[in-house]
C-alpha cells in the first residue's frame, strides 16, 4: 500500500467516484460557500460545513483554518462515490492510499467508515433580528440560538464558536454573550466579579485580529434532552439604535461532534 498526501479543491455538486484500488481519507476541510455544504458518502450524510466557521484558507481577513477533523475523520472506501452537496469549492487535505492487488482497507478506516455517519463535526447556526428600527435596550438580553437534542442524541461544542453582527458595531464591552445549559449560565453572571459572560469581541472574525474564540479547552456538551442556550446582553450602559430603516442583529456559528446512537 503507498499512501500519498492529497490536496484537493474540488467543486462542489459534482459526484466524484474512487478507482478500486483507492481510498480516500479526509482529515482537514474547508469550503468557500457562504451557505451549507453537505458531506455525502456512498450517498449518506457525514456532516456539513460553510465558509464562515470551515473556510476554503487563512488569510489577512480570515485568521480561522480549515476545519481539522482529527479523530473523527472521514473515510472514503474503494470503488464508492462521494459529494460534496452545494455550491461553490471545497478544500481536502488527507491521504490517498493506493492499495496494492489483493491487498485490503485497513481495519481502523473501516470502523471509522462504519462510524462517520452517526458521529461526525457539524456546525449550528442562528440568527437573531430585532427589526426594523427597533432599538436594543441597555441592560436587554436577547436569545440567539437554542437547541434541545433528541433522545438518542448528543452534541459537544469543542470547536470554533463565531459571531456575524449588524448595526452593533465591534467594540469591545458593548454586548456580553452568555451561554446557558438548562437555563443556568455557565459562565460569570453578574458583572460584580468581572465583565458578565464572554465580550462577544472575542467571538468576531477581524481583518488584522489574530485570534479567535474556541471551546477546545472547555467544551460544552448537551446531551438528549438538554438545552443549550446563547444569549446576547447589551452591557453598553444605552440603548443600540440602528440606522433609520435598518435593524440591528446577530448570528451566531457553533462547531461541534454530533453524535447519534442506534439501535
Amino acid at each position: 500500500m503507498k499512501t500519498l498526501k492529497i490536496d484537493w479543491y474540488l467543486s462542489a455538486g459534482t459526484e466524484y467516484d474512487l478507482e478500486y484500488d483507492q481510498v480516500l481519507v479526509i482529515r482537514k476541510i474547508g469550503t468557500d460557500s457562504t451557505s451549507q455544504v453537505k458531506i455525502m458518502i456512498d450517498g449518506k450524510y457525514a456532516g456539513s460545513i460553510i465558509s464562515y466557521v470551515a473556510p476554503i484558507q487563512k488569510d489577512t481577513t480570515n485568521i480561522l483554518p480549515l476545519l481539522d477533523l482529527k479523530d473523527l475523520f472521514l473515510v472514503v472506501p474503494q470503488g464508492l462515490k462521494y459529494k460534496f452537496d452545494g455550491s461553490g469549492t471545497v478544500r481536502i487535505q488527507g491521504e490517498l492510499l493506493k492499495l496494492d492487488p489483493g491487498e485490503t482497507i485497513p481495519a481502523d478506516l473501516i470502523a471509522r467508515y462504519k462510524d462517520q455517519f452517526y458521529k461526525y463535526y457539524e456546525y449550528k447556526t442562528a440568527t437573531k433580528d430585532l427589526g426594523t428600527d427597533v432599538a436594543w435596550g441597555a441592560g436587554s438580553e436577547i436569545e440567539i440560538l437554542s437547541l434541545t437534542p433528541e433522545t438518542n442524541e448528543k452534541w459537544i461544542f469543542n470547536n470554533v464558536v463565531r459571531i456575524e453582527q449588524s448595526n452593533i458595531g465591534t467594540d469591545a464591552q458593548k454586548v456580553a454573550i452568555r451561554f446557558y445549559k438548562n437555563d443556568i449560565p455557565l459562565f460569570n453572571r453578574e458583572s460584580g466579579a468581572g465583565e458578565e459572560g464572554i465580550d462577544m469581541k472575542a467571538f468576531l472574525i477581524e481583518s488584522g485580529k489574530l485570534e479567535f474564540f474556541t471551546l477546545a479547552d472547555w467544551p460544552i456538551e448537551v446531551p438528549g434532552d438538554n438545552k443549550l442556550t446563547v444569549k446576547a446582553k447589551n452591557i453598553s450602559g444605552s440603548a443600540i439604535s440602528p440606522p433609520s430603516g435598518d435593524s440591528i442583529s446577530l448570528t451566531i456559528y457553533m462547531v461541534g461532534i454530533y453524535e447519534k446512537k442506534v439501535g
